[in-house]
């Protein structure tokens, strides 16, 4: 009776917590709290149907879609369009990032990159799979907080912009002042 109960409960603030129509553009990568923290298959659901949310809202607002994304990932065969790394403000301060890959079937993945999980490592997604015609790549979500770090100019406190630039790989490096980033190559799978 009691898991039926708490299953019960469960679903229903799922549903409440999902059918909230944020109002301002912060409310779409705010995590709001809830009592299910640390119940695996209650967050893993809720940040999918979450970031599927925000995308679609950038989808539907692609004016506004422009004016915070951070970089284009493209295919290094034809420059066929793989996924975008869009940066979400928060208040009062924070920012949140969100990954979005395509499918050559025409349909898109969305991930919160900085999802607070309540154990992150086990939880949270490790890639995106994006595909296209000349083949396919499994983004690892980190390489989009990367490609937002580099276009946004973050660097440790102790560090110059000039020595964070030299952390970073080379083909982020590469796509630094057009925002165009391509695949690792060993992530690259041609067809």
């Amino acid at each position: 009776m009691e898991d039926a109960e708490y299953f019960d409960r469960r679903e229903a603030e799922f549903n409440r917590l999902i059918d909230y129509k944020p109002s301002t553009l912060a409310d779409f990568a705010h995590q709001p709290q809830h009592d299910f923290f640390g119940d695996d298959e209650f967050e893993r659901r809720f940040q999918e149907e979450h970031s599927r949310r925000a995308g679609n809202y950038l989808f539907q607002n692609p004016r506004f879609a422009a004016s915070i994304l951070k970089g284009v990932v493209r295919c290094p065969a034809r420059g066929c369009h793989l996924g975008d790394a869009y940066l979400f403000p928060l208040k009062p301060s924070g920012e949140r990032t969100l990954a979005i890959t395509n499918l050559v079937r025409g349909e898109s993945r969305c991930s919160w990159v900085n999802w607070a999980y309540s154990e992150r490592w086990r939880l949270a997604p490790a890639y995106l799979p994006a595909t296209c015609r000349h083949g396919s790549a499994r983004l690892r979500l980190d390489w989009f907080e990367s490609i937002v770090a580099i276009a946004d100019g973050w660097k440790h406190a102790l560090q110059s912009p000039e020595q964070a630039f030299a952390d970073f790989p080379e083909e982020l490096r590469r796509g630094k002042a057009s925002k165009t980033f391509h695949p690792p190559a060993a992530w690259w799978r041609p067809k």
